[in-house]
């Protein structure tokens, strides 16, 4: 070969021989010569019998399959910016995840056909950030000063929270705090929070110290939220309360759509029933959505807000009883009673959001008065036979609790506050002209009395146990309003006179509760304003008229 020529094209298709195979060189043939350089300098024929060594693949271990696309289900504690590192760690890290929408920029599409395996996500480090960047205790993240006076008190105040708290809202499996320890911080503050008045060792803590962190703390982790997150986040939803003057719930409506945001960015509102993970997961993803759907529809409800979820996005199937579990430690599983008020609250919930939509939104009223008479009613009768059939299959079986604490009493006064709901949007759509007006104008009274009756024969076992809130604080006010609602389109002496006693009646059980049952502190001061704007009118000598009280009811 001429030394100034170059080497000859070498196809990947030609077999090296097994002599230059075993040296690693290059198996060179000259044309029409059957063997190699290196055989013919050796005097050999080239064989072909050795198999190459197949190298370790680096296959895709899992593709996305749907048009909403995971790119995992935790990100990494610490995921290195160079591949070298994020290699050697990613064994032993786990993944946050980040839901991609349908009309996301970044087109799941795409991703359908990008090579993913769980080694190194996309084979880039690009895809992944390091917690350094992404991390959600920053310098400015508070320090939890809560444990130095709760540490010490930490068994006792998980006790506490299963058997009381998580009795009543079971929102976590036992069996994953079988360790007697709340790793997150956050979720930590928030649990104790909520257990320190049910727990003896601990009511000498003051709720200032977990709330003080935990609104600190929480902004911060809601940009980069986990599942424990949102946990918390719904857990200091239903604080208790430490300042009761206020007649306004301040702050609930930016609460929940801050909820409502991270549910959906960590895709909680997306099946989970197809994912790679485990029952446990997918039953923890369904228990925290169904959480902050049961949140946002009674808020949205209470405060008159156009509610922050479209269910055309929720794909999350209903929440049942397997998807809670009896596993504990000790004696802390969650129980069948816990469950089904669970299960029963998110199913009022799909009602009550419908009964929204019906009677409550500004399209929906248009829509009622196109409606004849006749379509009306029969609209109404369906949804009353809605809460009978929910009544039989959900409250019955809970009538009789043979427990020392009873936690049933917040779906039972949900039930009342939804026929309320019926009863109120029925009469602010009918005139009085109309042949169904006194029926409801005397059923009024009747699912009025309801609430008022659950008040007055409050037992110590239902007074001691947790209520949910902001909803159960909510709905002992819309009672309230009702009855005052009523008392001003009352027409003669006798209606006047019933819904005056009945208002008086409700409002001394109200504050007579409210020394020692929190949950009634906010409708008490809502009927103690009412009444002495009343009483200033009286004494002024003005009248007291159908707008004089509306416009008090509507700066509540």
């Amino acid at each position: 070969m001429d030394l100034l020529e170059g080497r000859r094209y070498k196809s990947r298709k030609q077999r090296p021989c097994d002599a230059c195979r075993r040296r690693k060189t290059c198996c060179v043939r000259e044309p029409g010569s059957v063997n190699c350089k290196l055989c013919i300098s050796r005097s050999r024929d080239c064989r072909f019998e050795s198999v190459p060594k197949v190298r370790p693949g680096r296959s895709p271990k899992n593709r996305f399959a749907t048009g909403s696309t995971m790119l995992s289900t935790e990100q990494a504690q610490f995921v290195p910016a160079t591949r070298e590192q994020m290699t050697a760690s990613s064994k032993n890290s786990t993944w946050r995840m980040q839901h991609v929408g349908l009309s996301s920029d970044q087109d799941p599409w795409v991703f359908q056909h990008c090579s993913f395996n769980d080694l190194d996500y996309f084979r880039r480090p690009d895809w992944v950030v390091p917690d350094n960047d992404v991390d959600t205790k920053p310098p400015n993240y508070p320090a939890p000063t809560f444990d130095a006076l709760a540490g010490s008190h930490e068994r006792a105040l998980l006790r506490s929270y299963f058997g009381i708290i998580n009795a009543a809202f079971p929102l976590f499996d036992p069996a994953r705090f079988a360790s007697w320890h709340v790793e997150n911080k956050l979720l930590r503050a928030a649990m104790f929070a909520l257990a320190t008045p049910f727990c003896q060792e601990a009511k000498h803590i003051p709720l200032n110290e977990y709330h003080t962190f935990i609104l600190q703390a929480l902004p911060i982790d809601t940009r980069y939220p986990r599942l424990e997150t949102v946990e918390a986040a719904l857990l200091f939803f239903q604080r208790h309360t430490v300042l009761n003057s206020a007649t306004t719930t301040p702050g609930e409506w930016s609460d929940v759509g801050s909820m409502v945001g991270m549910a959906q960015e960590l895709a909680l509102n997306i099946d989970p029933t197809p994912w790679n993970i485990s029952k446990t997961d997918r039953n923890r993803r369904i228990r925290i959505w169904w959480a902050v759907y049961i949140q946002e529809r009674w808020s949205a409800f209470a405060l008159g807000r156009s509610p922050n979820l479209n269910e055309d996005y929720c794909t999350t199937p209903m929440i049942t009883l397997e998807n809670f579990s009896n596993d504990g430690f000790g004696t802390t599983g969650v129980t069948l009673t816990s469950a089904c008020i669970f299960v029963g609250m998110a199913e009022l919930t799909k009602i009550l959001s419908e009964l929204i939509k019906k009677f409550y939104t500004i399209k929906g009223m248009g829509r009622l008065q196109a409606l004849t008479v006749q379509e009306f009613y029969a609209m109404v009768e369906d949804y009353d036979e809605c809460l009978r059939v929910f009544q039989r299959e959900h409250l019955e079986p809970l009538r009789d609790v043979d427990t020392i604490l009873d936690s049933t009493g917040t779906i039972f006064l949900a039930f009342h506050t939804l026929e309320i709901v019926l009863c109120r949007g029925v009469l602010r759509n009918v005139n009085r002209e109309n042949p169904g007006y006194s029926a409801f104008r005397w059923r009024a009274r009747d699912v009025v009395k309801n609430v008022v009756m659950l008040l007055a024969k409050l037992k110590v076992n239902r007074l001691r146990a947790f209520w949910w809130s902001p909803i159960s604080r909510t709905s002992f006010a819309v009672a309230g309003s009702f009855m005052y609602s009523n008392l001003l389109a009352s027409v003669d002496d006798d209606e006047v006179e019933y819904w005056s006693s009945e208002v008086d009646r409700y409002r001394q059980l109200l504050e007579m509760h409210s020394f020692s049952f929190d949950i009634t502190k906010l409708a008490a001061a809502r009927m103690s304003l009412l009444a002495s704007a009343s009483q200033e009118y009286e004494e002024s000598g003005a009248n007291v008229g159908l707008w004089d009280i509306e416009s008090i009811l509507k700066t509540m």
